[in-house]
């Protein structure tokens, strides 16, 4: 309409399908261009998930995570504001948001895992800290998730398939509950957030920071 960009969506499935989602709009002369200072602002419609493995040890293997409990769809709309200190979680609302009933988000990951140092990055836990050689998502972070902002619940559930010396474990964790904050309420998922979170086997159960 001139101001909002508004749009219906559906998450894909997996992790390597789904996509960061961002916006722009505005309007700059040349001469605002050649004066300097006034960069185009993108504003993202996601939040970005990706695990890291925690052990430092390369016999254990995470083959594949699972999420349920997590909003799948919804209605977005994105209201572009410049003023300075603006957030994506500012310029973006969710509404209308699903749960489809059994809907699962997944990823397999079937390369090498190399274990994973916040130390060793350079940008600490982000996207853009060496992620072909620091995390567990394969080809340069492309199978970091992207889900609608949420906040989440005890109704969501991560599992975790893992190898540990040559043997396969399933281990379900109840991450709403797991993730909880220090004040016990739930962290938020918002627009244009990043997180990392280090996932730490053995053989009896699944760890996660």
């Amino acid at each position: 309409d001139g101001e909002n960009i508004t749009f219906t969506y559906q998450s894909p499935a997996t992790a390597e399908d789904q996509q960061d989602i961002l916006f722009t709009s505005r309007t700059i002369s040349k001469e605002q261009y050649y004066a300097g200072g006034n960069h185009l602002t993108f504003f993202h419609a996601l939040t970005g998930v990706k695990f890291a493995i925690g052990n430092k040890s390369n016999d254990t293997r995470i083959t594949r995570i699972e999420f349920t409990g997590l909003y799948d769809s919804g209605s977005c709309t994105v209201t572009p504001d410049y003023a300075s200190g603006i957030t994506s979680a500012d310029c973006v609302e969710w509404t209308g948001r699903a749960k489809t009933a059994g809907f699962v988000f997944s990823q397999d990951f079937n390369g090498d895992v190399v274990t994973y140092d916040p130390a060793d990055a350079a940008f600490g836990e982000s996207l853009y800290a060496t992620g072909t050689e620091d995390n567990i998502n394969d080809e340069d972070a492309s199978h970091s998730f992207w889900f609608i902002p949420q906040t989440l619940s005890s109704a969501v559930k991560l599992t975790v398939t893992f190898e540990v010396g040559g043997a396969e474990y399933t281990q379900t964790v109840d991450s709403g509950d797991k993730l909880k904050k220090g004040d016990g309420t739930y962290p938020n998922w918002e627009a244009g957030q990043l997180r990392t979170y280090t996932l730490t086997s053995n053989e009896v159960d699944i760890n996660i920071d």
